[in-house]
């Protein structure tokens, strides 16, 4: 496996990392529609320049419990491309850009069971980052 550039972003008080190679952008969330008997993570629907774009909670989706997040205004919505879908996922804030080494990303231990949404574990001295399994959140 070879380096990647990762972007970190936070939700409540936790950092994850997603590819970079499957961010086609960050945005300030505009206006999210809700969409009638979308499954629980579903936010919504958003039109980002013509494209309707569903939007993932993913504190719901991986059912964290109560996680504390800033008001609507200091959020962000991190666009995902796979191919030609496009999806988005609502953060608490996008912290930065990192060139990551293979060697960095543990494998993620089978007793936490999100295998499928996680890629491994990011040990950075500061503490630990979840890294995202983007493709499987187009599969939800």
């Amino acid at each position: 496996m070879r380096d990647e550039q990762v972007v970190i972003f936070k939700l409540g008080e936790e950092h994850y990392a997603v590819g970079m190679s499957t961010v086609r952008e960050i945005i300030v969330p505009p206006k999210i529609r809700s969409v009638p008997n979308a499954k629980e993570y579903v936010q919504g629907i958003i039109n980002l320049r013509g494209k309707v774009i569903p939007i993932l909670s993913l504190a719901k989706l991986l059912k964290l419990e109560s996680v504390p997040s800033l008001p609507e205004l200091q959020r962000q919505i991190v666009v995902l491309e796979n191919e030609e879908t496009l999806l988005g996922i609502e953060v608490d804030g996008v912290n930065e850009v990192l060139n990551i080494a293979q060697y960095e990303l543990e494998p993620t231990p089978k007793v936490i069971g999100q295998e499928t949404f996680i890629d491994g574990i990011l040990n950075l001295g500061e503490g630990l980052i979840m890294m995202r399994n983007a493709p499987a959140l187009f599969a939800t």
